[in-house]
C-alpha cells in the first residue's frame, strides 16, 4: 500500500505540457490582436484615403436581421447628409473589423484618432440627429 503523502509527479507531466501549450497559444493570440493591428482609425482612413474627414461606418453582418433592417435607414441618412463632408461606409462581413465591434449592427464615427459609438434606436430620426450633431461638433486633438 502506498503512502498517501507520496505524490507521483510523473502523472502531472502531460498536464504541465498542455498548460504551457495553452499559455503559448494565448500569448500569440494576444500579441496578434493587440500589437499587430494599427488603430482602426488609421487602418480605415488609410484604406479609403479619407483621413482627416469624419467617417461613419456601419459594421454589419449579412446573416443579421437587425443589420438588414438598419441598412436602408443608414443609406437614407447617408444620402441626405452627402453635402456635409461626412464620409459614410457600410462594412458588411468584414473580417478586419476591430475587436470592439462585437455586436451587429454597430455604427461608429471616426475622426482624427477619436471615435464615438451610436447608441440610439434603429430609426431614421435618431440616427439623423446623431449624425447632424457630429457634423456640427469640432474635435480637438
Amino acid at each position: 500500500m502506498s503512502n498517501p503523502n507520496d505524490f507521483d509527479l510523473s502523472k502531472l507531466e502531460g498536464w504541465r505540457i498542455a498548460v504551457i501549450g495553452v499559455l503559448v497559444l494565448f500569448t500569440i493570440y494576444v500579441f496578434y490582436v493587440y500589437f499587430t493591428k494599427s488603430s482602426t482609425t488609421e487602418m480605415y482612413c488609410n484604406q479609403s484615403g479619407q483621413c482627416g474627414n469624419r467617417v461613419i461606418i456601419m459594421w454589419s453582418a449579412s446573416w443579421c436581421p437587425y443589420c438588414q433592417s438598419m441598412k436602408p435607414i443608414f443609406q437614407q441618412v447617408m444620402n441626405d447628409l452627402s453635402s456635409t463632408g461626412i464620409q459614410f461606409s457600410i462594412k458588411e462581413d468584414d473580417p478586419n473589423r476591430p475587436n470592439y465591434v462585437n455586436s451587429f449592427p454597430t455604427i461608429m464615427m471616426y475622426d482624427s484618432g477619436k471615435m464615438m459609438k451610436y447608441t440610439g434606436l434603429q430609426n431614421y430620426q435618431q440616427l439623423m440627429l446623431w449624425c447632424q450633431s457630429i457634423s456640427q461638433t469640432e474635435y480637438q486633438n
